[in-house]
């Protein structure tokens, strides 16, 4: 019998929670959608922030390709899970978390501010609507 040497502990556990955390990211985006409905039916919104109108688009066209490739990287470790014993395996699990944090850098890059500013617009709305 051989024994395999644990090159990293619950390995695949850590890429599970790293695309976790992304995924968790990528879920806050979903505040956009009530703001776009609100813009469809309210056009003196639409024209009276452009910035805010801005921030919607950009974020409705990068969501979805940003989900497309989390979801293309999480289908590199899909099933895994438990320690990594081998050398193939480790690296795998190196390539797949710089893709993550690449991903990362780029979620941060194109969604962060955007999203700041649509909530921003959000907590303003509600400020301003007059209590029932």
């Amino acid at each position: 019998m051989t024994h395999k040497e644990t090159l990293m502990p619950d390995g695949w556990g850590e890429v599970d929670t790293v695309y976790r955390t992304c995924a968790t990211r990528l879920s806050a985006c979903s505040i956009v959608i009530p703001v776009m409905e609100l813009f469809e039916k309210r056009t003196d919104l639409l024209n009276a922030n452009p910035t805010v109108m801005k921030a919607c688009k950009s974020l409705m066209a990068d969501v979805p390709t940003l989900r497309q490739e989390l979801d293309t990287i999480a289908q590199k470790h899909a099933n895994k899970q438990g320690d990594i014993n081998s050398s193939d395996e480790l690296l795998l699990t190196i390539d797949i978390g710089q893709q993550y944090q690449s991903w990362l850098d780029r979620f941060e890059r194109l969604v962060d501010a955007n999203l700041n500013t649509v909530a921003n617009y959000i907590e303003h709305i509600n400020n301003e609507q007059p209590v029932k």
